[in-house]
């Protein structure tokens, strides 16, 4: 690991964390997004675009993840002219909708993310835990 200070993240990044809780572990899914466009982007577009995405993860993954499974809040941090500015979602704890028997906790799902971009590391992944046994 490279010594010193982490550098600072480019202008109009963003660090999205979804996060919850899984019987009696917990769980975060970090995901990077770059903002494009001109202008302040302000806290309430912030706190839109944190409930737009944590509806996108309830829509899409929580369906298919036991119903163990919470997602207890959305989180977005947005990189600009060096101030970090947050927005947040909070999912009220929204479950899973399988009643399955569930895996542990260090059981996941990969969701492989295919892009045009490469870089060191290769594209981006998202391990979904909870995923019933069936």
């Amino acid at each position: 690991m490279p010594s010193g200070t982490r550098p600072t993240p480019a202008t109009r990044q963003t660090k999205l964390v979804f996060s919850g809780s899984y019987m009696s572990a917990s769980w975060a899914n970090v995901m990077w997004l770059f903002l494009t466009g001109t202008g302040t982007i302000t806290v309430s577009e912030l706190n839109d675009l944190a409930a737009a995405c944590s509806a996108a993860f309830a829509d899409n993954f929580l369906p298919i993840l036991s119903n163990q499974v919470t997602l207890d809040s959305t989180q977005i941090v947005l990189y600009d002219s060096g101030d970090a500015i947050e927005g947040l979602a909070g999912a009220g704890g929204t479950g899973g909708h399988s009643g399955t028997n569930q895996t542990p906790a260090n059981v996941a799902c990969v969701v492989s993310w295919q892009i045009a971009s490469v870089y060191r590391g290769g594209h981006p992944r998202t391990y979904l835990c909870g995923v019933p046994d069936n």
